[in-house]
């Protein structure tokens, strides 16, 4: 039934599937967390706390992408490679990977600048909300916690980088072409699906820019384990960077 509809259709029911999927994870999330603390903790929980954040996160990427994503595969009967550009990674194109990442990472703070006239555009209530969202992600970042970046490593890296680039450049970016849009134009609007599936409007243009290149890398090199590579190089980059300082390791003497 879902592979007789058009390729634009089956985007719009994926997207009901990965709504419908976040919900049932925070409902997992919640069930989980009540059944080992009593319901007063419960409703005292603040989502500041690392490990409630991070717990969050985690079934956000589990039920929303992944299990998104497998579940259309059985309903769809496609196949993994059907919709992936799958193949043996090669040395070179690994170390590109790692330089293009790094060369991204000194972009990003320009192009955050360059969205900062948006400031003056939005409702205070998103302006509230992206602050609140920067600074819990600041204190995880930033602690010299070890069990707590090994936690952010899993959740804030290795998740993502595969659980949103099989749905974001895969899935997405098949579905496009498939549909009649050109592989350019696949790429430019998932990249501006990714960044506004992050709600973090000061962010767009370094999330779009972030977008793109992963797209671009994935369809050039026709391999998503590149773009899953460079995702998680950013990711883990900033959090281990984070790590480090908050360690004293980087700005204390160390280097």
């Amino acid at each position: 039934m879902i592979k007789a509809l058009s390729p634009a259709a089956q985007v719009l029911f994926f997207i009901f599937l990965v709504v419908f999927m976040s919900i049932t994870g925070e409902l997992v999330w919640t069930l989980s967390i009540s059944s080992v603390v009593s319901a007063e903790t419960f409703l005292k929980a603040d989502l500041s706390d690392p490990r409630i954040y991070l717990s969050l996160v985690f079934f956000s990427q589990v039920f929303s992408f992944f299990l998104a994503f497998l579940l259309f595969l059985r309903l769809s009967g496609d196949q993994i490679h059907d919709l992936i550009l799958l193949k043996k990674s090669k040395a070179q194109f690994i170390a590109l990977t790692a330089l293009l990442a790094l060369t991204a990472l000194f972009f990003f703070p320009l192009l955050e600048w360059l969205n900062e006239p948006l400031r003056h555009l939005l409702p205070n209530a998103f302006l509230e909300r992206e602050a609140i969202t920067n600074e819990l992600q600041s204190n995880l970042i930033f602690s010299d916690d070890t069990i707590q970046y090994l936690f952010l490593m899993i959740t804030m890296a290795v998740l993502p980088a595969i659980f949103e680039e099989l749905v974001f450049r895969g899935f997405l970016i098949h579905k496009m072409m498939a549909s009649g849009i050109s592989e350019n134009g696949a790429i430019w609007m998932s990249a501006a699906i990714f960044a506004l599936s992050h709600f973090q409007p000061l962010k767009f243009l370094a999330m779009f820019a972030l977008g793109a290149a992963l797209g671009f890398i994935y369809r050039k090199f026709g391999n998503i384990k590149y773009s899953m590579l460079f995702h998680f190089f950013i990711n883990g980059s900033q959090i281990t960077v984070g790590y480090l300082t908050a360690s004293g390791i980087i700005g204390g003497g160390w280097l």
